[in-house]
């Protein structure tokens, strides 16, 4: 039980540090690349995308706290503030906004990215499906084996959106945004694993 502890805590500080510094180099590489339109098309769209998850993951526990001490929060608000609204936020940015990002960018790689951004709301709208149901009971209600099985395909879409966006960056020759890349991959991974970690674990 210890060494399942240590490892769980290991991961979640490993998941946590390299999401943090993918986020930060997203807005650094797309800083950078402002004036090289050669580079990358509409990078300021990149600025947007890291600098809202920073901003998100920074404040959403000080904002669920702050307000459960003042009105007091149920597990439906719960759910919303840490899990759904992250699912929109992760929507909109690595999911639409690379899209966009991946379209403008057609003739420079902009597959893999266009690619990436549609695994990504896959991942994304699939789990915030799952999200609600916890809040929204599903009429049919699914079983263990089903919810295991979602679990495989959401975590598959999600680590190849990454995997695409590694390509997409080292397509275009970009060491910043390389880097971040790997770290939000590392992250992923690490978030994948250890989800189906605490799932099978005994």
């Amino acid at each position: 039980m210890l060494f399942q502890a240590v490892l769980i805590h290991l991961m979640d500080l490993i998941m946590t540090l390299s999401l943090f510094s993918g986020y930060l180099l997203v807005v650094i590489g797309g800083t950078m690349n402002l004036k090289r339109k050669e580079k990358v098309e509409k990078s300021i769209l990149f600025i947007i995308i890291g600098a809202a998850g920073i901003i998100y993951e920074v404040i959403t526990r000080q904002i669920y706290n702050f307000v459960d001490e003042i009105i007091g929060l149920g597990f439906d608000e719960y759910y919303t503030i840490m899990f759904i609204i992250p699912n929109i936020i992760s929507i909109i940015t690595f999911g639409v906004l690379i899209i966009v990002l991946g379209k403008l960018n057609s003739e420079n790689s902009g597959k893999y990215l266009l690619i990436s951004g549609i695994f990504w709301t896959i991942y994304a709208v699939i789990l915030l499906i799952i999200n609600f149901g916890s809040i929204f009971p599903f009429p049919v209600p699914l079983g263990k084996l089903a919810y295991d099985i979602l679990a495989l395909i959401i975590f598959a879409f999600m680590i190849g959106a990454r995997i695409l966006f590694v390509i997409y960056t080292a397509k275009i020759d970009n060491v910043v945004f390389l880097v971040s890349s790997i770290a939000l991959l590392i992250s992923s991974t690490t978030y994948a694993i250890l989800s189906l970690l605490l799932t099978f674990m005994p």
